[in-house]
């Protein structure tokens, strides 16, 4: 570490300030006038965030909640030094799933495991499940049809109620493969502005009946990349 002479003396005033910083050895001048101080150790306390760097430079703080170095650069706002760089000790044991875990480590649990071999991701707890976030309420127009955002989709009708006429009625979900099965429920949230979906045109309707969705009302559909549409399953299918 090279430090100008001109701080010396606020290496000094660090020392007293916070002995807590060693420096193993003292400054020598070298011969290009500035003065270098070789450092085999220093212990930096955790402090609160100080603001970011002036533009130009960089600044750095150990931070004790994270434990781990923060760097600001050229004005930019507090990052760890480290980065992102997926480095770190895995948690848990083998074909356990990693996370953040609580004090900025690695974790893994036994009831929440993938094996890449027959990538087969498994949830075992009785209390393990899966959270779908709904879209926002989507105005849906007769030709334009449903577009997949979300697993569980809020629709309404564009200006009032419509009949979807669009082919097909709503699009093949972007992450079809040749045996993809991707589950959604669509939603009606209007009373007035309803959504009617018809058997056929990429729909497979249970019993070939349309459905019409008002605040509300929904239907469960599965994506088979298979037959190339939406199966209605559950709900109506089990009352035929």
């Amino acid at each position: 570490m090279r430090v100008n002479k001109s701080i010396a003396s606020l290496i000094v005033g660090i020392l007293i300030l916070n002995p807590s910083i060693v420096f193993a050895q003292a400054c020598e001048t070298t011969i290009d006038g500035h003065c270098r101080l070789d450092v085999d150790i220093v212990d930096y306390e955790g402090v609160p965030a100080p603001s970011v760097s002036p533009l130009g430079k960089g600044r750095r703080y150990f931070d004790a909640t994270a434990n781990t170095f923060k760097c600001s650069e050229n004005g930019a706002a507090f990052v760890d030094c480290d980065g992102d760089t997926g480095a770190g000790n895995p948690g848990g044991a083998v074909t356990q799933v990693q996370f953040h875990d609580t004090g900025g480590v690695f974790g893994g649990d036994s009831g929440f495991t993938f094996n890449k071999t027959t990538d087969v991701l498994t949830l075992s707890s009785t209390s393990s499940k899966f959270v779908a976030i709904a879209s926002p309420d989507r105005s849906i127009t007769a030709a334009a049809g449903i577009t997949v955002t979300n697993k569980i989709m809020r629709v309404v009708g564009s200006g009032g109620a419509i009949d979807i006429t669009a082919n097909p009625q709503i699009a093949a979900p972007a992450d079809t493969g040749a045996t993809q099965v991707t589950f959604i429920i669509v939603q009606g949230t209007n009373d007035t502005n309803t959504v009617k979906l018809d058997d056929g045109t990429g729909l497979a309707l249970c019993g070939g009946t349309s459905m019409t969705l008002g605040k509300n009302d929904n239907i469960s559909l599965m994506y088979d990349s298979g037959e190339s549409e939406w199966l209605e399953h559950g709900g109506r299918c089990d009352l035929n």
